[in-house]
């Protein structure tokens, strides 16, 4: 296991990952809020259609 000094360190220096769904029923899109920094407390939507 590892010391909270050495998991803090790994943690700071990772890469911050992000995966966003857009969700839509009908006419309707829902709409998700950023929980991690630097976009912190800001809306999302993700506009890429396949």
């Amino acid at each position: 296991m590892l010391n909270d000094q050495i998991f803090k360190k790994f943690v700071d220096s990772a890469p911050l990952i992000s995966i966003d769904i857009l969700i839509k029923k009908g006419n309707k899109i829902l709409f998700g809020r950023k929980i991690n920094k630097p976009a912190q407390g800001y809306f999302f939507i993700n506009w890429r259609y396949n």
